[in-house]
């Protein structure tokens, strides 16, 4: 069936998203208004988002000067879920630094607000007015500094600056001065360069990898943030061995606080480990796959015991793979790379800890941004759209989903209103339930009431036959329960398909209301066949799965139980 909401604001130019405690998202973005935002997952309202302007109270502290928000990190404290911001904005004519660090993430915290510390452009030696090109942000575990954070400025404005050079500074918020040149014997250029943040074993401090062309040669340099042996000197850059094609890459910081450096080529995706980071050192090829190769766009995360991929495609598909943490050199680790997405333009994610599932926000072209969540009992993805409030009631978004209508009734038979029902899900699923926001999960039950009519009903958006399945009970009598599969009607009729006839009188009405044959006549007679056998082979298998919709586990073969003999096993995530 189809649905109507609240249709999403203009699409942001460029998000990032971290989770909190409770597995929500807060993605940061950009709007077309040049305003710095965070939209919230927000449980019990009406369109389950809503969104924050970041920015425009920084006005007050530039004498009311109007500001444009212009680059921003964001980065998270992956055991206390805490968040740190780094923005950079416009006043007039020049441009200023503001910190939020060690943001606590809870309801309480957000109802006041994030706070913005004015980090002062303090190097002397420099004239003024500061243009920004960029920043970075990242939080590592064990060092003394956990934000580390550098900042690209332009050495001069760019109207002067034909060959838009750069000077990099690292900031220390707390410092005195603050600013400090990162003192490189390298020339780097707007518009040339890719960098992101990390960390080697050998080192303690964190540091930055900078990808692109330099001094007018493509390389693939790593320098710490600072020399910790004789902090006025620069610190010594190692120029990594570039693999064939490289065009993107990305960090992955462990639990220790040390980055794995993942490269894509022209051949694949490649790896520098952290102990292997030095001048000269050469990458290890980990995944040979067309669908990853020639990556414009690469992330990479370690999490929830795991090591993620993401990355886009020259055709603008996103992909994804992973790898049990500790085992990313090992090619055979890896997991196959799932396209998911086509035509993305941005992207973000996150490893829910929680559930330890996957969430991913893509923007699609010409489209709202759409967040996929990946089951953790399947594995499959989970597709839906971001809603948020809007004042214009002509504003709505079509989409596809399943509606389970749940009826409370007493002893007599009749409906009871105002009854409690506590629900549950098999796998965590954002739902509309009495036309109310919620994330259901398999260990937070949530209790609802009856309506006016003494139904309950529930809107799961899906593209597919892939649901989540509900388990509702009774408050004051919980061995009072039902397990729901919201499929469970179009899957009656579809296992209705027996043979190649009934799959020819099969017919399907459209919204509309017309009606159409299932198969358009235009299927061959073998296809037909092979359709109805298919289909056929769907009825029987799922006849046989647990009806609450939960894992079955696979049973152990004869002839696995016969055959002892020992061999190589492979540990590769589905």
């Amino acid at each position: 069936m189809s649905l109507y909401a609240d249709l999403n604001a203009e699409p942001n130019t460029d998000f990032q998203v971290v989770q909190t405690a409770t597995g929500d998202s807060i993605f940061f973005s950009f709007g077309t208004d040049n305003i710095f935002y965070a939209t919230r997952e927000i449980q019990s309202k009406s369109t389950g988002w809503t969104r924050m302007d970041l920015s425009s109270g920084l006005s007050a502290t530039q004498g009311g000067a109007k500001i444009k928000a212009k680059a921003f990190s964001v980065s998270q404290n992956m055991d206390t879920l805490a968040f740190d911001l780094v923005l950079a904005v416009t006043a007039g004519s020049t441009d200023y630094l503001y910190m939020s660090l060690g943001n606590p993430n809870t309801d309480a915290s957000w109802a006041k607000g994030v706070p913005w510390t004015l980090i002062p452009f303090d190097d002397s030696s420099r004239s003024s007015p500061l243009t920004i090109a960029d920043v970075y942000l990242v939080n590592l575990p064990n060092v003394a500094q956990a934000q580390t954070c550098f900042v690209d400025v332009w050495r001069s404005p760019p109207a002067s600056n034909p060959l838009k050079l750069l000077d990099r500074y690292y900031i220390l918020p707390k410092g005195s001065p603050r600013w400090h040149l990162h003192q490189l014997a390298i020339d780097l250029a707007a518009g040339s360069i890719a960098s992101c943040l990390g960390r080697r074993t050998k080192d303690g401090v964190g540091g930055i990898y900078t990808f692109g062309s330099i001094s007018k040669s493509t390389q693939l340099i790593y320098a710490p943030q600072y020399n910790v042996f004789r902090p006025n000197n620069p610190p010594a850059p190692a120029r990594l061995s570039i693999p064939p094609g490289a065009r993107s890459m990305a960090t992955a910081i462990d639990a220790d606080g040390f980055s794995n450096l993942f490269v894509s080529g022209s051949n694949g995706l490649f790896l520098f480990t952290p102990d292997d980071q030095d001048d000269g050192s050469t990458s290890i090829q980990v995944i040979s796959n067309p669908v990853v190769a020639n990556a414009s766009q690469l992330s990479a995360m370690t999490a929830g015991g795991f090591t993620v991929v993401w990355g886009l495609n020259p055709q603008g598909t996103l992909f994804y793979t992973k790898c049990f943490a500790g085992s990313e050199t090992d090619p055979s680790a890896w997991s196959v790379p799932i396209p998911l997405v086509l035509n993305v333009e941005q992207y973000a994610f996150f490893t829910n800890l929680g559930a330890g599932n996957n969430v991913l926000f893509a923007h699609v072209k010409g489209q709202q941004i759409v967040q996929l969540t990946q089951d953790p009992v399947t594995s499959n993805w989970i597709k839906r759209q971001i809603l948020l409030p809007t004042t214009d009631v002509s504003h709505m978004v079509e989409f596809n989903g399943f509606t389970t209508r749940i009826e409370v009734l007493g002893d007599n038979g009749i409906q009871k209103s105002n009854e409690d029902v506590v629900l549950t899900s098999t796998s965590p699923i954002s739902v509309f339930i009495n036309d109310i926001y919620y994330v259901l999960s398999s260990d937070v039950p949530i209790t609802v009431k009856s309506d006016a009519t003494g139904s309950i009903t529930i809107v799961q958006q899906s593209d597919s036959l892939a649901v989540v399945f509900y388990r509702a009970s009774l408050a004051n009598s919980p061995n009072a329960t039902i397990d729901i599969n919201p499929a469970s009607k179009a899957l009656a009729t579809l296992f209705t398909v027996q043979s190649v006839d009934s799959l020819n009188n099969a017919k399907l009405t459209r919204a509309d209301g017309t009606v159409q044959p299932l198969v358009p006549s235009s299927v061959g007679e073998d296809d037909r066949k092979a359709a109805a056998t298919a289909l056929q082979n769907f009825a029987t298998i799922s006849s046989k799965l647990p009806a609450d919709g939960s894992r079955q586990e696979a049973p152990v073969s004869t002839l696995a139980k016969a055959t002892p003999a020992p061999r190589k096993s492979r540990n590769t995530p589905p």
